[in-house]
């Protein structure tokens, strides 16, 4: 009976232990799964592919754009963060910068990142220059790519956020396409401004600075990359150089007034022509002379041409060497072939001094020339004449683009407008449209000087734009 008893007292402990162990074993694998899945939670995370806007490491934060959706997002950054590279190579954070395209994992609840990886599947352009950007269809054209681009893609100008607009084509950038849509570009060389001062002597000539040519005209502002140059101008057969550097953003004035052309020296001519009392047609270099006015012309060689009914045709050339100079020519009756011959031995002397005399032309000639002037202001040869048509044929070329309606530009009012370099008046102003993108130009004094991108499109309708107003000249560094 004992041994009855003791052995069911072993038995009810034998159970009552393997009881304990049993909830003990059942309570410790719960505890583990929850951690399990907690930690799986935590690396899972919500992902996706966005293009970082913004790095504020003083705030711990980094604000990405969702290349999907363009929704921003801001997200902050602890130190256990994973930050990877293309590669799958760990990096620091300070490798990131703003445009990259990554792939990214948070914390819905907390909005902690919990890893950034470079993703491998964007493409990177470097040094692009000589882009066009077509706003009108939202897309970047390079020489081998075209890329779209929306109201969210991120354009990085030094450290601000600026819009793609505000590129031009002479800028140099870095650019980050993913999927076929252009998610980032980073201005490397951008742009300042160039004003010429004290260059009257050169209106109508040529400037030259780096790759661009320009003509000089008479209120002009030159959007040129940023860097060190010699500037080069040239008019006729004067020319001058400047050294000069153009900063990012900046306007520079270059006075041109050491480069200053003499003005050409010039002499008062009267023009003798006998027989007197007769009115001839007096064309000097192709102009016709009034006769009753006064004639200067510069110092050099010149054509005369002399035509007047009832005698033949007279063409010669005269050298102009004096402030004050007379010069005698004698026309000959119709016919007898003549040409100019001085009366006197001091007239002979002065004739070959001043002017050299050519075989008046034949009547087929005249003729041709009597035609031509009756529609121009210059007489010819047949020869020249033929040349002269063929130039008034060639330069009646109808303008491209459509003509019929204009490009206003609403704002900011009271602003300079230059278009492709070309003042065009004060704001609100409109100009004639053509077809193509154009460099929008708009400066105030006082302000800073900003360039935008407009693409017009020949589709018959008149566009108006209207841009932020123009930002103070210190204006950021009082706000900061």
């Amino acid at each position: 009976m004992k041994r009855l008893l003791l052995f069911s007292m072993i038995c009810i402990l034998c159970l009552g232990l393997l009881g304990c162990e049993r909830r003990r074993k059942k309570g410790g694998a719960t505890t583990t799964q929850e951690i399990s899945e907690e930690v799986q939670v935590q690396e899972e995370g919500k992902g996706f592919t966005g293009v970082i806007e913004n790095i504020d490491t003083k705030n711990n934060m980094l604000t990405f754009i969702n290349v999907m959706t363009d929704e921003r997002v801001g997200l902050i950054y602890y130190g256990g963060v994973r930050i990877t590279n293309k590669y799958g190579d760990i990096m620091a954070l300070t490798s990131l910068t703003v445009g990259e395209v990554v792939d990214i994992r948070y914390d819905e609840t907390s909005l902690k990142l919990i890893s950034v990886a470079v993703n491998s599947q964007a493409m990177r352009y470097e040094d692009v220059t000589g882009f066009e950007i077509d706003m009108y269809d939202k897309k970047l054209k390079t020489v081998s790519a075209e890329l779209s681009f929306d109201d969210f893609v991120v354009v990085l100008n030094g450290d601000d956020l600026v819009s793609i607009d505000e590129l031009v084509s002479q800028d140099v950038v870095d650019m980050v396409e993913y999927d076929g849509k252009l998610c980032s570009v980073v201005l490397k060389k951008g742009h300042g401004y160039l004003r010429l001062e004290d260059f009257d002597s050169y209106l109508g000539g040529i400037i030259e600075i780096g790759d661009m040519v320009a003509p000089v005209e008479e209120e002009m502002l030159l959007t040129v990359p940023e860097g060190d140059y010699e500037l080069k101008i040239t008019k006729n057969d004067h020319s001058g150089t400047r050294l000069v550097s153009i900063p990012r953003n900046e306007e520079v004035k270059v006075s041109l007034e050491a480069l200053q052309i003499e003005p050409d020296k010039k002499g008062q001519c009267i023009f003798d022509i006998t027989p007197k009392g007769i009115k001839p047609q007096v064309y000097v270099d192709g102009s016709l002379l009034d006769l009753e006015k006064d004639i200067e012309l510069i110092y050099g060689k010149h054509r005369i041409f002399i035509n007047c009914e009832g005698y033949d045709d007279y063409l010669a050339y005269f050298n102009v060497d004096q402030p004050y100079k007379i010069f005698k020519f004698i026309l000959t009756a119709d016919g007898s072939g003549g040409t100019t011959e001085a009366t006197t031995a001091e007239e002979a002397s002065s004739e070959e001094s001043s002017t050299t005399t050519v075989p008046a032309t034949t009547t087929e000639e005249a003729t041709t020339s009597d035609a031509s002037s009756t529609t121009e202001t210059s007489v010819a040869t047949t020869e020249e004449a033929e040349t002269t048509e063929t130039t008034e044929t060639t330069t009646e070329s109808s303008p491209t683009g459509d003509v019929k309606h204009t490009i206003t530009i609403s704002a900011p009012a009271g602003a300079k407008l230059y278009v492709d370099g070309k003042y065009v008046g004060n704001t609100p102003c409109s100009f004639t449209k053509t077809a193509g993108s154009h460099i929008i130009t708009l400066t105030r004094t006082g302000c800073m000087t900003v360039s935008y991108t407009v693409t017009a499109v020949d589709n018959g309708q008149d566009d108006t734009y209207s841009f932020e107003e123009l930002e103070v000249i210190g204006s950021s560094l009082l706000t900061e």
